[in-house]
């Protein structure tokens, strides 16, 4: 499996351990925060937000699947390796499905249960995905 990936991409130079584990806690944060913000958004009055958040209309940016599919591309393609690349999409995607859906369900009051099954999907398909790219 090593020697497949391998030839995809290859590792030119080895990071320490203590970096692989800043970045992927660094990357699982970056996935809480903008959860929040996405849910809040999403639960917020467009009344109630500041003029220059609802005139950039970030609430309807946040709420598409094609941007957090440019995120995980992007995480992916910074990735080292493919194996790191996997590791890492999958805790931003971890990051941001729990905290949007925690929010959702203790903050906000509801749980969209089809909506959050097709997103731990996506979660679980995500690091097959961030292999090949």
């Amino acid at each position: 499996m090593n020697k497949f990936l391998n030839n995809i991409r290859r590792v030119n130079k080895q990071i320490p351990l203590s970096k692989k584990v800043f970045c992927s806690i660094a990357i699982l944060l970056l996935g809480i925060v903008l959860g929040i913000i996405s849910k809040f958004l999403d639960t917020t009055p467009s009344n109630e937000l500041p003029f220059i958040i609802e005139s950039l209309d970030f609430r309807n940016f946040l709420g598409r699947l094609a941007i957090w599919i440019l995120i995980a591309v992007c995480i992916s393609i910074y990735s080292n390796s493919s194996i790191r690349a996997a590791i890492n999409v999958f805790v931003f995607f971890v990051g941001m499905v729990t905290s949007y859906y925690l929010y959702s369900k203790f903050i906000a009051g509801f749980f969209p249960r089809s909506y959050a099954m097709t997103w731990f999907g996506i979660t679980a398909i995500s690091p097959c995905s961030s292999i090949f790219t």
